[in-house]
C-alpha cells in the first residue's frame, strides 16, 4: 500500500489546495513536491488528524470503516457502488464543479480530504484500480469499535510456554556481538549466530531483532554494525520502555510476517500484500479477546475465516498471489487455500512475534506436537538490577535487569564467558583489552566504563593491569597445560606466590610452563588478582552456558 507522500505526489496543485484548505494547512505555496512533503507531515501529526476524523460525517465515517475492515483497500467500483461516484476532473471542470463542495456521495467527499487515495494494483484479471487508505494513516487511526470475538475458551494446556520478556536483553546482546563482529547480511545469519546463540535468551527472536534494529537505523546497512550515536539513543529509550520493539514490530514494513511462514514460498520477486495493514488487521481482531484467557489456535483461525476473511487481501487477490506450498509444490491460488496461507499466517504471527516480544503465552494438549492454544496479555515488567559485580579475579557479573547502555559498553569488549538464569558472565583479558583497543577506547577509558557499570571503584590490582599492560606481550594459555608468558618478571611474580606457584609445573623453555591438569581456569583467576591477565586457549567469544 502507498504511503500519503506518495499519494500527495501524484496529485495536481489545485487538489492539493483543497486538501490543504480542509487540514486548516497555510504554506507558502502548495504548487510542488516540497509543498506535498509539508502537507503529509502536517496531516500525519496525530492531533490535525484527530480534528478532520471528528470533522467527518457519518457516511465518511463509514466508508473509512469498511475500507479499515478491508485490511485498508476495496476495489474501486465496490466502492462506487457502496459510496457513489468519484469522478476524475481536470483543473478547470474540478473549478467549475467544486466536487470538494458539491461531492456525489462520501467517497468523492473523503477523496477531497487527502485520508484516502487511489491508485491501480495487481488482480486476476489484470490491474484493478483501488481506493485505498495511506499506509502511515492506519497506525494512528483509532481502535475500530470492539466487539467480543465469538470464541471460546480453552481448557488449560497440560504445558506451557510462558511469552518471552527478555526482548529488550537480547537486543543489548545483539548490538554487542554486532559491535565486535559485523554481519555481512541476513542471509550469512545462522553462521554468525551460532557462537552467540547460548547468549541469547531468545534465540529464535533474532532475525526479528536484527530486522527492526536495521530499520530503526541502529545498524547499519549490510554489512550490519551498530552506528554509535544512534545504538546510544536506542539503548536509553530501550531502558525507558522495555516494550518498545513490540510497538516497532507493529509499524515495521521492512520485516513481512507471511515470509516468514514456514509453510510458504513465494514465485515472485517481493512477497505480495501490505505486511503493516494485515498485521494492524490482525491485532484488532485480536484485541477484542479476553486477557488471561486460554483459546484455542484452530478456533481462532476459524473464527477470522468466518468473520473478517480479507483482513490480509482483497477478493481478487486470492487468486493473483504466486505463492506456493514448500513440500507439495502446489499454487495456493484461490479462496479454498484461505487455511494453507492466511490460517499459517495467523499462527505464525501468534506464534512468533508476539510470543517473542512477550505478548502471547504458548501451551500445549498432553498428545499435540506443536503449541496449540495461546493466552494474550500485556507485556510484564522485567526485574532491574543496579549494575555489574566485578571481582578481584577479573570475573564480572552483570544480572539480567542492568542497565542495558552499561551492560552493552561491557560486553562490546569484554570476553564472554557464559550466560545462567541470573544474568551474564564476563571476564576482563588482554583480549579484551586488545578489543577494547581496536573498539577506539583507550585504558582510562575501559576503567570509566568498568567503574560505570559497577557503580564502584576499580580495585587497584585491575585498574593497574588495565593501565599497564603491554598487549604486545601478555600471557597466554597456549593449551590446557601450557602457559606462554614473554615478559620473565610476571613468570617470576607467579613462582614467588604459593597461590600460583602450586598450580603450576615444570618450565619448558624460556617462556613456557606447564600447568597442572584442569587448573589454568584457576590459574587465570589467581593470577588476576596479582594485576596479571592471563588469556585462555579457547577461541576469543566461546561459551560455556550454565544451566
Amino acid at each position: 500500500m502507498r504511503t500519503l507522500r506518495n499519494m500527495l505526489h501524484d496529485l495536481e496543485p489545485g487538489e492539493l489546495r483543497i486538501i490543504a484548505e480542509r487540514w486548516a494547512f497555510e504554506p507558502e505555496t502548495i504548487s510542488g513536491a516540497p509543498s506535498a512533503d509539508r502537507l503529509a507531515r502536517w496531516m500525519l501529526q496525530p492531533d490535525n488528524l484527530a480534528e478532520v476524523l471528528a470533522g467527518l460525517t457519518d457516511d465518511e465515517g463509514q466508508l473509512l470503516l469498511a475500507l479499515r475492515q478491508h485490511t485498508g483497500r476495496m476495489p474501486l467500483d465496490e466502492a462506487e457502488h457502496r459510496f457513489g461516484a468519484w469522478r476524475r476532473m481536470g483543473a478547470a471542470r474540478r473549478d467549475r464543479l467544486q466536487p470538494h463542495r458539491y461531492p456525489l456521495g462520501p467517497l468523492e467527499s473523503l477523496g477531497y480530504t487527502g485520508l484516502i487515495g487511489r491508485a491501480f494494483a495487481d488482480a486476476a484479471g489484470g490491474p484493478q484500480e483501488v481506493v485505498y487508505l495511506p499506509s502511515d494513516f492506519l497506525p494512528l487511526l483509532p481502535a475500530l469499535p470492539v466487539e467480543p470475538l465469538a470464541l471460546l475458551p480453552a481448557p488449560e494446556p497440560s504445558s506451557e510456554l510462558s511469552a518471552s520478556p527478555w526482548s529488550a536483553e537480547d537486543s543489548v546482546t545483539l548490538l554487542a556481538a554486532l559491535r565486535r563482529r559485523g554481519l555481512r547480511s541476513l542471509d550469512h545469519l545462522d553462521e554468525w549466530l551460532a557462537p552467540i546463540q547460548p547468549f541469547l535468551l531468545c534465540p529464535d527472536s533474532t532475525r526479528l531483532l536484527i530486522t527492526l534494529l536495521s530499520e530503526l537505523g541502529v545498524l547499519s546497512e549490510a554489512p550490519h554494525r551498530p552506528q554509535a550515536d544512534q545504538a546510544g539513543r536506542f539503548l536509553q529509550s530501550l531502558q525507558d520502555d522495555p516494550h518498545r520493539l513490540l510497538a516497532d514490530w507493529k509499524s515495521s514494513r521492512r520485516w513481512g510476517d507471511l515470509s516468514q511462514v514456514p509453510s510458504i514460498s513465494c514465485e515472485t520477486r517481493t512477497w505480495p500484500g501490505d505486511p503493516v495493514a494485515a498485521r494492524l488487521a490482525l491485532l484488532e481482531i485480536l484485541d477484542r479477546l479476553a486477557p488471561d484467557v486460554w483459546y484455542e489456535l484452530s478456533a481462532l483461525v476459524g473464527a477470522v475465516r468466518e468473520e473478517r476473511p480479507g483482513f490480509q487481501r482483497t477478493a481478487g487477490e486470492f487468486d493473483s498471489w504466486y505463492l506456493r506450498h514448500r513440500e507439495s509444490g502446489e499454487f495456493l491460488r484461490g479462496f479454498e487455500h484461505w487455511d494453507a496461507v492466511e490460517g499459517e499466517l495467523i499462527r505464525t504471527i501468534v506464534c512468533g512475534p508476539l510470543h517473542w516480544l512477550g505478548a502471547a503465552d504458548l501451551g500445549r494438549a498432553p498428545k499435540a506436537a506443536a503449541p496449540d492454544r495461546f493466552r494474550l496479555h500485556q507485556p510484564g515488567l522485567t526485574p532491574s538490577a543496579s549494575g555489574a559485580k566485578i571481582e578481584p579475579d577479573g570475573r564480572i557479573d552483570a544480572p539480567l535487569g542492568m542497565p542495558h547502555p552499561q551492560r552493552y559498553q561491557l560486553a562490546r569488549f569484554c570476553s564472554w564467558e557464559s550466560r545462567s538464569s541470573m544474568g551474564f558472565t564476563y571476564r576482563l583479558t588482554p583480549s579484551a583489552l586488545r578489543l577494547a583497543q581496536g573498539q577506539g577506547l583507550r585504558p582510562p577509558q575501559i576503567v570509566a566504563i568498568l567503574e560505570a557499570a559497577s557503580g564502584q571503584p576499580l580495585v587497584a590490582h585491575l585498574q593497574q593491569a588495565v593501565l599497564r599492560t603491554d598487549l604486545s606481550a601478555i600471557p597466554q594459555v597456549e593449551a590446557e597445560y601450557l602457559l606462554r608468558i614473554p615478559q620473565a618478571r610476571q613468570l617470576e611474580a607467579l613462582l614467588a606466590s604459593k597461590e600460583t606457584a602450586r598450580l603450576l609445573g615444570d618450565r619448558v623453555g624460556k617462556d613456557r610452563i606447564l600447568i597442572r591438569p584442569g587448573m589454568w581456569e584457576r590459574l587465570q583467576a589467581a593470577a588476576a588478582r596479582m594485576g596479571i591477565l592471563i588469556d585462555g586457549p579457547t577461541a576469543e567469544g566461546s561459551a560455556r552456558r550454565r544451566r
